[in-house]
């Protein structure tokens, strides 16, 4: 079975989308004063081209960072192992424009660090993106606070996480 990033992606962005609530299994919203008011899927550093619409507190995007490919079984088949990165990147946005003007800026870093810590919550403990993925697991987490001009003012964290899907065609 070939596999389908779009088909991972999507998941991924579904399992953020059904867990957005205060009813769900993983809460995203545990200790968050706002929910997720969007999320994005797309290739990495979509973050940086794609800004958070002003009045939206918190989006996540959904990144595919790269894939690496070993070879497995040579012949016809020729099914082969696959390392898939994607990057999760939970964006607080609390400068002029959105509706929190004024937020302090050490509540809105506490907000994004909350946010990320649940989304690695809930990463360690599902763990069936797909039938072909083999298993994940979250490498690292990396917190910044970005300017991007005059109007916004972004924390953003970024979680990697990889899939490994074995023999593949």
């Amino acid at each position: 079975m070939a596999i389908s990033y779009v088909d991972i992606l999507t998941k991924l962005k579904t399992l953020i989308n059904e867990n957005n609530t205060t009813t769900a299994t993983y809460n995203l919203k545990a200790g968050l004063n706002r929910t997720v008011g969007r999320i994005y899927q797309g290739c990495k550093n979509m973050h940086d081209h794609v800004p958070l619409p002003a009045g939206v507190h918190h989006g996540i995007y959904v990144e595919l960072d790269d894939v690496t490919e070993e070879p497995g079984t040579l012949g016809p088949t020729n099914k082969r192992d696959s390392v898939i990165s994607f990057d999760i990147v939970p964006v607080t946005n609390y400068g002029a424009g959105s509706d929190v003007e004024g937020y302090a800026a050490q509540n809105a870093h506490m907000e994004n660090i909350r946010l990320c810590q649940n989304l690695m919550y809930m990463f360690r403990n599902k763990i069936d993106l797909t039938n072909t993925v083999a298993f994940q697991r979250s490498l690292r987490t990396e917190f910044a606070s970005l300017d991007n001009d005059d109007q916004a003012y972004n924390i953003v964290s970024r979680i990697t996480i990889q899939a490994e899907v074995k023999n593949t065609t």
